[in-house]
């Protein structure tokens, strides 16, 4: 059995999949969530890591052209380019949230639920796999400057070192054209590494739609207020939060949802207030 392979049933069998996720709802919710959300960052990578490497390029450039055919609107080559991206790497979370959205435009509630919830599972596991390719290029860029240097040193030898005049502009046009290159490789390492990311507020805004169609609003809450916590100052979480209180005739909630919002300045759905006044009778 791959390493790959034996990764992938480590963490199905630890994360417990949408099943379990499902059977923690009704108590001790948020903590059975976390556990299950990071849960890949435990598990770290196994010895090939090569091989996951290796399987995550093809990978990246199919969800990148599922990503471009969705926002054509072409769901069905989407779709298409998904599966083959999730063929190489189940564990790819972009390509399973990417799923879910399309699963959620076709109705189809529950196989969205199941790929967002494998989406946040993944998370973790996708951001080491990039974080690892990153520092792979980086030091593939710090090869190749140094690769420069020694080539610079060589020419400015050669130019202090010529006996011929003649030969003195071909050396300095080489010699500027190295530094030239040299000088745009430190730039690029001179760039910092990326923080590693956490789960989007946008994971857990179309988790709690889905949750909503599916008429759990309780489970829709929670993931909701996850919406919040993962991005306090994203004006689309609090409307729609607000939006979930209203729907659920809880007015006064979504009243002190938006008003929390304009207190950190944020500008709220005016439509989406007026309804919530107008329920109240004010």
């Amino acid at each position: 059995m791959s390493g790959f392979l034996l990764l992938s049933i480590i963490m199905l069998a630890e994360c417990g999949g949408g099943q379990n996720f499902m059977k923690v709802l009704s108590g001790g919710f948020l903590v059975v969530l976390a556990l299950a959300l990071v849960c890949p960052a435990q598990q770290g990578f196994p010895p090939a890591e090569d091989e996951i490497l290796q399987r995550y390029e093809p990978a990246e450039a199919l969800y990148l052209r599922a990503q471009d055919y969705f926002l054509r609107q072409n769901l069905a080559a989407s779709r298409g380019e998904i599966e083959k991206c999730l063929g190489l790497m189940p564990e790819h979370g972009e390509a399973r949230y990417l799923l879910a959205q399309i699963y959620t435009r076709l109705g189809a509630y529950r196989r969205a639920l199941f790929q967002v919830e494998k989406a946040e599972t993944y998370f973790d596991f996708l951001s080491k796999v990039r974080s690892r390719e990153q520092q792979k290029k980086r030091l593939e860029t710090q090869r190749l400057r140094d690769d420069e240097n020694v080539l610079l040193a060589e020419l400015k030898d050669n130019l202090a070192q010529s006996p011929d005049p003649a030969a003195r502009p071909r050396l300095l046009i080489q010699i500027q054209e190295v530094e030239r290159i040299r000088d745009s490789l430190n730039d690029r390492l001179a760039s910092p590494l990326p923080l590693e990311p956490r789960i989007p507020a946008d994971y857990y805004s179309l988790h709690g739609d889905i949750l909503q169609r599916l008429k759990k609003p309780e489970q829709a809450e929670v993931v909701f207020r996850l919406a919040l916590q993962a991005d306090p100052m994203r004006a689309d979480s609090y409307n729609r939060l607000a939006g979930f209180y209203l729907g659920g005739g809880q007015a006064e909630k979504a009243l002190e949802t938006l008003e929390q919002a304009e207190l950190k300045g944020m500008a709220v759905d005016e439509k989406l207030k007026k309804s919530v006044l107008k329920s109240l009778g004010k």
